[in-house]
């Protein structure tokens, strides 16, 4: 409902561009969600939730390339199933007795984020890439889990702040900034390792 009350908002170009991506991305979203959910309602909200996700970042998907644009739905909708997943392991843990020490409900969305574990203290670096190094970059990348790529890509390729990399992955901002301290710290060992065996 949500969805068509958000599609209903956006002007003409707006909406023809989300109708795009539906029509490009919606069976993938919609397979995602099953593979992991097993449940025809509880895909179908998850791809919802996916779309609605998308229209309120809209504007970084207009101003991405397509690559980018397929990124972020692969995030968007990986992140969303997820965080169904998780609730409904919770859920069927709380009916069992046990409590999750990893996962905390958010009360003002009410999705579950991962525990803050950071340093307040940590400050973001920026990344920069030459382009004679962008091989060993995308190969360092591809070593990394797909929690700290997400948030690399995000930040790093599709120019969130941390703030909203964060909304988007339904986590807060303090676990964001931790990501993408441990992905810094994995690239720059690996990377450092590469150039002195290049070197």
């Amino acid at each position: 409902m949500l969805f068509y009350i958000m599609m209903s908002a956006l002007t003409d170009d707006d909406r023809t561009f989300v109708e795009k991506i539906y029509e490009k991305y919606g069976s993938f979203m919609y397979k995602t969600a099953y593979d992991v959910l097993k449940s025809k309602e509880d895909a179908e909200d998850a791809v919802n939730d996916a779309m609605c996700k998308i229209i309120k970042y809209l504007a970084k998907f207009e101003k991405s390339a397509n690559e980018n644009v397929c990124n972020m739905v692969t995030i968007c909708i990986r992140n969303i199933v997820r965080n169904k997943a998780i609730d409904l392991y919770n859920k069927n843990k709380k009916s069992s007795g046990i409590r999750s020490d990893f996962y905390v409900r958010d009360d003002e969305t009410g999705e579950y984020r991962e525990r803050d574990f950071a340093d307040e203290s940590i400050d973001l670096e920026d990344i920069v890439i030459k382009n004679e190094e962008r091989d060993t970059v995308r190969k360092a990348l591809s070593e990394l889990s797909s929690d700290l790529k997400d948030a690399v890509n995000l930040v790093y390729m599709c120019g969130y702040t941390s703030i909203e990399a964060a909304d988007f992955l339904g986590i807060s901002n303090s676990a964001i900034r931790v990501r993408l301290f441990e992905a810094r710290r994995k690239l720059k060992k690996y990377l450092g390792k590469e150039l002195r065996n290049n070197g």
